[in-house]
């Protein structure tokens, strides 16, 4: 028989997990409904105009969204070309 004190916080972090699934679901309803967009880029937007000076580094939009590199380059492509997002070279990144 399980003990009673792991199974309780195991429950809760399920729980817990069904409700930050769920959340964005309910609380972004209305804005999806009137504009059919995937939810990938509902939340990239959201995180670039959330972000200082509404910008930040793929890498990092990436790994906030839990996607990988290339995910999140191909979201952005498709946002940069219907000029929703505009890309510039970050001035700190010596690569070529």
């Amino acid at each position: 028989m399980a003990d009673r004190t792991t199974i309780e916080p195991l429950a809760l972090l399920r729980a817990l997990r069904r409700v930050i699934a769920f959340l964005p679901r309910i609380t972004d309803a209305d804005t999806l409904e009137k504009h059919p967009i995937s939810k990938t880029v509902y939340t990239v937007l959201i995180l670039l105009s959330e972000a200082s000076d509404n910008q930040n580094r793929m890498n990092e939009l990436a790994r906030m969204h839990a996607l990988s590199l290339s995910s999140m380059t191909r979201v952005v492509n498709r946002l940069e070309a219907q000029s929703l997002v505009l890309r510039e070279r970050c001035s700190g990144d010596a690569r070529a």
